[in-house]
This record gives C-alpha cells, structure tokens and sequence, in this order.
C-alpha cells in the first residue's frame, strides 16, 4: 500500500513503464506490488479522474483494457 514516499513515487512510474513494455512472467513480484500499488484507494482515485482523458496517453496502445473500462476489470 502506499504509505512509504517511495510508493508515492513508485505508482505513476510503474504505471508508464507497464504501458511500453509489460512485465513479464518473471516478475511475479514486481507484478504483484504493481497490482498492490493500483488497488490503493488514492492510487484507484487518481486512475478514475485520469480514465477520460487516457484516449490521448501516448502510450495508450499498451494500456490495459482496465484502465480505460473499470467493468472489464
């Protein structure tokens, strides 16, 4: 959960850097702390009040359907 400033940093570079190249099957854990990181209510808040303007993410190709429709989830 983001409480350390280091989560508070990690969130929105993960969140890009997911985008261009997706973790692979190695990173169980890199994965797991990325999920971790997206269910925090503050982190869920920003992505909701982000959703509509996602059309024009440059990385928007490699965004997970989610982030773009929470009920494909």
């Amino acid at each position: 959960m983001p409480s350390a400033l280091a989560d508070c940093a990690a969130a929105p570079a993960l969140f890009y850097a997911v985008t261009y190249v997706p973790l692979s099957a190695q990173h169980v854990q890199l994965a797991a702390y990325f999920e971790r990181l997206m269910d925090h209510p503050s982190v869920a808040a920003t992505i909701d009040t982000a959703r509509p303007w996602f059309k024009f993410y440059p990385g928007r190709v490699g965004l997970s359907r989610r982030f773009f429709d929470p009920a494909s989830a």
